[in-house]
């Protein structure tokens, strides 16, 4: 494992799978041990953008069930994750008992693998939620190796939940952590996610200087993701201070054949910002071709995020009903509400296409929804900016602090009964909706409110 965290990815990668085939083919007895070593490297093949190795690793896994059916759902899943496709349905704990049975309740692996799993699917805050647990765990029986990686995933699921306060503290003490155990590839791992927090939030000196020490660790070991992750931020950082031409070369390099940044998987998530770049640089035609590109792959992806984005995409580059058709679908897609921070700026876009539009009333509504959201998370300079056209539109932002300000009267009604103690069938009882729209609510609420289980609405400022 620490050659793989310390050490040039692609070739780690090769390493770990032919030892692993050696095993499988020589000492089958010892296949448990080979099923582990592909495991590490499906992780080191997704850092260096090779998909083809990571698949191949997860159909040895599978073909492992031989041996152990378990390892044959493992693999069959993971292969199924890999390709943006979980379909596996079931929540983290419920995939951390259907692990394989040489895996024992304490064995580290099996609290990675689970976690795994559950962050390549379909429910992110049960992810995030297993994944506290799980680090709970590992600090506490000393694995401290195998605790970064899960604190690296950790923290990237709070960045996209909006829990950036988590974030920052969890990649904080990953990066503490990394550099104590050496593990220089978690290191930019985790300095490349601060870069792009702090790209977020408009910290320009912060954001540069992580993402420069991100660049030079992962270049020097292959790690793709982390470099292109830092691009990331550079580009979210330039298109930000409103330089499109800079913002377009960063993210563009992302998808570029032969860039040191080029990796499909951070391209696909930092999309909407290179469309917009492309869009406020004039570049319409190249716009279009990057979104006929994402939703030929959004339409294959079982996931929530990129049905979201495909509407958000669309909608930056249509006009008149069709534009408004899909802001609305962008909002109101399942998964919006799990990025809190992607549904504020397609808010605050759609509230400016509302006002140039002449639909003052509405555009109010969706940019007073965005300067909340913003300044909950701390990215003052958008928020900033969703603030002079909330007062360009004829409105005024709610007092800041106010919790409920950030709510709208339906949901304020579900936080309060919830608060309360009362069970979803009993709030819907009371407010004549159903158990599951109740449910939906809260799945709302929750990052509004900055928080992220049930019982912590009794302490919320209601």
């Amino acid at each position: 494992m620490m050659e793989l965290w310390d050490g040039d990815q692609e070739a780690a990668v090769a390493r770990l799978l032919h030892v692993a085939e050696v095993i499988t083919e020589e000492h089958p007895e010892n296949t448990a041990r080979a099923v582990d070593l592909m495991f590490m490297a499906v992780d080191g093949a997704l850092r260096a953008d090779r998909t083809d190795e990571s698949l191949r690793a997860a159909a040895r896994i599978e073909a492992a069930g031989a041996l152990d059916p378990g390892y044959a759902r493992y693999g069959r899943w993971l292969a199924d994750s890999l390709a943006d496709r979980p379909r596996h349905g079931l929540s983290p704990w419920q995939l951390f008992e259907a692990a394989p049975s040489s895996l024992s309740p304490d064995q580290a692996l099996r609290w990675v693998w689970a976690a795994a799993l559950a962050t390549f699917g379909a429910l992110p805050r049960q992810a995030r939620a297993f994944a506290l647990e799980a680090c709970a765990h590992l600090e506490a029986t000393g694995m401290l190796a195998v605790h970064v990686l899960l604190l690296s995933w950790l923290a990237e699921l709070e960045y996209h939940l909006g829990m950036w306060r988590d974030c920052e503290a969890h990649a904080l003490e990953g990066l503490r952590a990394a550099r104590d155990v050496g593990q220089s590839v978690l290191e930019a791992d985790l300095l490349a996610l601060l870069a792009l927090l702090y790209a977020g939030r408009g910290q320009e000196n912060e954001c540069r200087e992580h993402a420069e020490r991100a660049v030079a660790l992962a270049l020097s070991r292959g790690n793709r993701s982390a470099a292109a992750t830092a691009q990331w931020a550079l580009g979210r950082l330039a298109l930000g201070a409103d330089d499109y031409e800079e913002a377009c070369e960063r993210l563009g390099s992302l998808n570029r054949p032969g860039s040191p940044f080029a990796h499909r998987r951070l391209a696909r998530r930092a999309v909407l910002d290179e469309v917009e770049a492309q869009v406020r640089a004039g570049r319409g035609e190249g716009a279009e071709q990057v979104v006929r590109a994402f939703e030929q792959w959004s339409e294959q992806s079982t996931l929530g995020w990129p049905q979201s984005h495909r509407h958000a995409l669309r909608a930056l580059l249509a006009e008149g009903n069709a534009a408004d058709k899909h802001f609305r679908a962008a909002l109101a897609a399942p998964g919006a509400a799990d990025e809190p921070y992607t549904q504020a700026r397609t808010a605050m876009l759609y509230g400016e296409w509302l006002r140039r539009t002449r639909h003052e009333g509405e555009a109010r509504g969706q940019l007073r929804h965005a300067v909340e959201v913003l300044e909950g998370l701390g990215a003052e300079r958008e928020a900033e900016r969703a603030r002079l056209q909330l007062r360009a539109a004829g409105g005024v932002a709610r007092r800041r602090g106010d919790p409920t300000a950030r709510l709208t009267v339906q949901e304020s009604q579900v936080a309060r009964l919830a608060a309360a103690g009362l069970s979803n069938r009993e709030i819907g009882a009371r407010l004549s909706v159903s158990p599951r729209t109740v449910g939906y609510h809260l799945y709302k609420i929750f990052p509004k409110l900055g928080i992220s289980s049930r019982s912590q609405l009794r302490d919320a400022d209601l």
